[in-house]
């Protein structure tokens, strides 16, 4: 199994240079020991291409796929990688090739492992965020370019190389070529030694006026934070995330690469999260180094629960910053009303919600007894819709919907209860229907597809939230359910996809399962099933079926005694080899003939047609779910509706289509 600290960033990098470094003193190792440390390297690089983060790095820059190869001295893959360097250039490729011709498996070896090494560390190197989501000092960035130079220097001195063939490169700027004559290979790598040794990775201690400035902002946000809260939303303060107590956990670092999107470009980078605490107040951790390179993944773990959020220059930062306090009062404040109004509304102050929010949209109701809404075009043509309301007793499905369908009539269904995503897909380019629930409201106020501005929402918040807020929650506890969800929301939307995430899904679908089905079967409970992780299906979960309703429905007509889960963590779309592969399952008469599988991307259409065959063949009974149907299922539980009913939908949709 690969490690925890194995999957960090900072320890591929290490291990990389390290590795990369030691090759020119075992090419010239002849004792018996060399094809262990050959094999530690190598079983090092195998669960870096384990991990797709990795794996598509090399697979793309070196257009080959390594998975493919039982050992690393095969000379196929030394080929492949001498086309490549022909490609790019190589002035070394000369040397390369002789080795490949001479056929030593030993020398094949190491110079494979020369090249996946020093490409693996290039990707720390890279300056686009998408591909390094790191933050690294000019300075540190060439200390990293110089060892790895240094280390390939060395491995040719150690093949009996003494110069550096001369070359020549194009000019772009004076448009001429400029010709390198050859240099000693030992001068240069002298020089890199010289460079290397100058450089100093002491990290610098940030100077008081800078922790000063990071102490003072945030003392400020959390005041104002309060402040306008007791100014505001008095009523309901105790129900506000962070109004008792907040955590803030910030490091610095010197920035160099361009930074991803949610941080600025900066030479100081600072990035900070936020976490309750449970009434300790105002609580602040500073990581008071600046580092030469910061890895973001490895810092804001999974373990401490933050999002990192913010990026300040601090040479440039100055404290008087109201404006920006403002606006991320403002904008934190919104997010949290609608939460607590998602978690709370009911059917009458859904429709004055909606009522509104149409108006807004600018769609008015008529008076009539038969419920209309008129929009006027620009050329003052109207569009006519007829309005239906779905109440959170309805439930929506596809045949309740297709009853409100008319030719040449547009339709909005304004429903209480959430509408599950594989309703709304089914819909978005039918012109004639809209379907419209409480989510859909969200994304066009915080999304803002048509101009909604901050007015906007707070007159929606002071006229409609507050006022229903204020009298929902007078007396009541704070509700945790909303901030568990919340959490497992943001944990599925970050998961890496693919190999690299394989267990922080495998996680996240048991917290899924608890937190939605728990209820809904008597003395829960389930049983976590482990395998290899170089499968992307991790593990799997059996629930004993012990519920009412469809999961007696299911015990009835499909024999399921246990459900059986199945976590499918691929970037693609499954198909009919992992359905075969739960299908196996089910022969076990203690289980039953029902599976769920939590996936990404859903079913492509050769799993569809698989799907079907293995219901209408073996009475099977497979509903896959995407990451957006886990999403509504999550949603469901917040609104106290019933998460079956989206399982109810796939269920009915399957078993009419064959």
């Amino acid at each position: 199994m690969i490690d925890e600290n194995e999957l960090k960033q900072s320890f591929v990098l290490e291990k990389a240079l390290y590795y990369l470094s030691s090759l020119p003193d075992l090419r010239k190792d002849n004792t018996p020991d060399i094809n262990l440390k050959l094999d530690e390297i190598d079983l090092f690089l195998r669960k870096c291409l384990k991990l797709s983060e990795y794996y598509d790095y090399l697979n793309t820059n070196l257009e080959l796929d390594l998975r493919l190869f039982n050992d690393f001295s095969n000379n196929k893959i030394l080929k492949e990688l001498l086309n490549r360097s022909h490609s790019e250039g190589d002035i070394f490729l000369y040397i390369d090739s002789n080795i490949l011709e001479k056929g030593d498996s030993k020398d094949i070896r190491i110079t494979i492992y020369r090249k996946l090494l020093s490409r693996l560390v290039q990707k720390f190197l890279d300056p686009n965020p998408n591909i390094s989501n790191t933050i690294m000092s000019k300075s540190y960035r060439e200390y990293i370019f110089n060892k790895v130079k240094l280390a390939i220097l060395k491995d040719y001195e150690s093949l009996s190389i003494t110069e550096i063939p001369p070359y020549r490169i194009w000019d772009k700027k004076n448009r001429k070529m400029i010709y390198f004559k050859p240099v000693p290979i030992n001068q240069e790598i002298n020089k890199l030694k010289g460079n290397i040794s100058k450089f100093r990775e002491n990290k610098q201690q940030i100077i008081d006026k800078y922790k000063n400035i990071i102490l003072n902002y945030y003392q400020n946000w959390w005041s104002l934070y309060k402040k306008t809260i007791d100014q505001k939303y008095s009523d309901i303060s105790e129900h506000f995330w962070y109004y008792n107590g907040i955590h803030i956990k910030i490091a610095i670092s010197e920035s160099f690469v361009k930074t991803p999107s949610f941080l600025r470009q900066t030479e100081l980078a600072l990035c900070e999260g936020k976490k309750r605490n449970n009434g300790e107040g105002f609580n602040i951790k500073i990581d008071d180094k600046i580092h030469t390179i910061l890895f973001l993944d490895d810092y804001f773990g999974e373990d401490y629960d933050l999002i990192v959020e913010l990026g300040l220059d601090l040479k440039s930062f100055k404290e008087d910053s109201r404006g920006r306090l403002n606006s991320s009062i403002d904008q934190e404040l919104q997010e949290e009303i609608f939460d607590l109004f998602k978690l709370n509304y009911d059917d009458t102050i859904f429709e004055i919600f909606s009522d509104k929010m149409l108006s807004i949209m600018g769609i008015h109701l008529t008076t009539l007894e038969d419920e209309l809404g008129i929009q006027y075009t620009p050329d003052c043509k109207a569009n006519v819709f007829k309005i239906i309301r779905f109440r959170k007793k309805d439930t929506v499905n596809f045949e309740n919907i297709e009853r409100y369908r008319k030719k040449d009539e547009k339709v909005i269904i304004l429903s209480s209860a959430i509408i599950p995503d594989i309703i709304k897909k089914r819909y978005e380019k039918d012109e004639n229907i809209y379907l419209i629930d409480i989510y859909s409201f969200y994304q066009l106020i915080f999304k803002n597809p048509i101009g909604f501005n901050v007015v906007n929402t707070n007159a929606i918040i002071k006229d409609i939230m507050y006022p229903f807020l204020k009298e929902k929650l007078k007396n009541k506890e704070v509700n945790t359910r909303l901030y568990q969800a919340n959490k497992l929301l943001y944990k599925l939307k970050n998961c890496p996809e693919g190999i690299e995430g394989w267990k922080k899904f495998e996680d996240i679908c048991i917290e899924i399962i608890n937190f939605v089905f728990k209820d809904s079967f008597r003395n829960y409970k389930i049983k976590i099933q482990s395998r290899t992780y170089d499968n992307l299906d991790i593990r799997d979960a059996i629930v004993q079926n012990t519920g009412e309703r469809l999961w007696k429905e299911l015990r009835l007509d499909y024999d399921a005694k246990n459900i059986i889960f199945e976590f499918k963590n691929s970037a693609k779309e499954i198909g009919k080899e992992e359905l075969i592969q739960v299908s196996d399952y089910l022969e076990k008469e203690s289980l039953g003939r029902i599976g769920i599988i939590f996936s990404r991307k859903g079913l492509s259409k050769s799993g569809v047609e698989k799907q079907r065959s293995l219901l209408r063949d073996a009475k099977k009974l497979i509903l896959v779910l995407n990451e957006n149907d886990l999403k509504d299922l999550i949603n469901k539980k917040i609104q106290k509706e019933e998460p079956e009913q989206l399982l109810e939908i796939f269920k009915f949709d399957i078993e009419i289509s064959i």
